[in-house]
């Protein structure tokens, strides 16, 4: 609903506020968990009971505020304020929870829908890899010393800081920056990985996702440097997501429940599977799939950014 009945600029903004609002959770847990395990080589039983019982209390709390929740009241909209409707594309009526998986998974043989699969593929593949691959790469690289089980706190903060400054920039910038489409946001956050992707090429070890690493990487392992990739990463993952998400309230503004829930379901398999072979693959041929898949995903979303923007399917105020 958060981007539903807005025009281009205010759909932009929306996306990149809500992005780094949703993306704060990773600064405040992490913390806590640097903050926590700093000093300890080993994560012992009571250590973790008291880390998921902090982290179940927060999720029961978030839920319970959730109940509380009122259902927006939908105001009067200005006309030239939303997007122009195609010729059958009237707002469905009231639908059962079959039929909207129907709906949804029928969308998906669309051809617009079948190119942005791509890239949401690309964000579930990364997000495996910037929460669960390179983290584990970081603890495992012995080289870091006894601080680096603890340091995977401090990876995480660096990544929420990377979500929240580009949601807030996103956010805040959104009228300079819209006026030059969705397209050269993302190509930046990919520009942004490739940029991360080769550093920790460099700098970890290409075992360290496997087992504890002795190795020796392509240059003396650095956790400054280390930290630094998290929020390049972060950053990155800021700019694909932001901008799916208002392109998708944007393209599918009368059935957006749908397309949000095909987005969310192609990029949780492909998270699924990115952790499936993270545990078989060296840390090269990881980041070489995403490199791959990247590369993949920018261009099948500057594609469906470039034909509606063409097709003048939004309405872009002056």
């Amino acid at each position: 609903m958060a981007f539903s009945n807005q025009n281009h600029q205010i759909r932009c903004r929306n996306s990149g506020l809500f992005w780094a609002l949703f993306q704060s959770s990773y600064v405040i847990g992490n913390l806590f968990f640097f903050l926590y395990l700093r000093g300890q080589e080993d994560i012992t039983d009571g250590s973790r009971m008291v880390i998921y019982t902090v982290l179940l209390s927060m999720s029961v709390v978030g839920v319970g505020i959730m109940l509380f929740f009122k259902y927006p009241v939908v105001g009067h909209i200005a006309e030239e304020s939303v997007l122009p409707v195609r010729d059958g594309n009237e707002p469905p009526p009231s639908r059962s929870p079959i039929q909207s998986i129907v709906d949804a998974f029928r969308m998906l043989k669309g051809k617009d829908m079948l190119l942005l699969s791509i890239t949401f593929a690309y964000t579930g593949l990364h997000q495996t890899f910037f929460s669960g691959v390179y983290g584990t790469s970081l603890g495992y690289t012995t080289d870091f010393g006894i601080i680096r089980k603890s340091i995977l706190g401090l990876a995480g903060v660096a990544i929420g800081v990377g979500q929240i400054t580009g949601g807030l920039a996103f956010g805040i910038l959104g009228k300079k920056t819209i006026r030059y489409g969705r397209d050269p946001i993302v190509l930046f956050g990919y520009l942004i990985h490739l940029i991360a992707f080769f550093l920790i090429f460099l700098n970890i070890p290409g075992d360290a996702p496997l087992r504890e690493s002795t190795l020796q990487a392509y240059m003396t392992p650095n956790i400054y440097l280390g930290i630094f990739c998290c929020f390049l990463l972060g950053l990155g993952d800021a700019s694909f997501n932001t901008q799916v998400y208002s392109l998708l309230g944007g393209i599918y503004r009368t059935n957006s429940a749908s397309a949000f829930a095909l987005f969310k379901f192609v990029q949780s398999v492909c998270a699924a599977l990115a952790f499936a072979y993270s545990s078989l693959l060296v840390l090269e041929f990881q980041l070489l799939i995403l490199v791959v898949a990247g590369l993949l995903g920018t261009f099948c979303f500057s594609f469906v950014e470039w034909r509606h923007a063409a097709d003048g399917v939004e309405i872009k105020e002056v």
